[in-house]
């Protein structure tokens, strides 16, 4: 997702403070849910990622 910070390789544990990609600003995004941190760490999507999970069910709901 766009508003997704960058990251060169998985996250794994809880590294507060990454930040693996040296082309981009911003620190590896070890908070969110679609990054391979342990659970205990994640806690947030980013809101692309929030308006994208909210128009799934939409799309597979049967007509009456």
């Amino acid at each position: 997702m766009a508003d997704t910070p960058a990251e060169r390789s998985a996250q794994y544990g809880c590294p507060v403070g990454a930040g693996s990609c040296r082309t981009k600003t911003g620190l590896d995004p070890i908070t969110n849910f679609m990054d391979d941190t342990d659970d205990c760490c994640t806690d947030r999507s980013s809101g692309g990622q929030d308006a994208r999970m909210d128009a799934q069910p939409s799309s597979f709901r049967l007509s009456k």
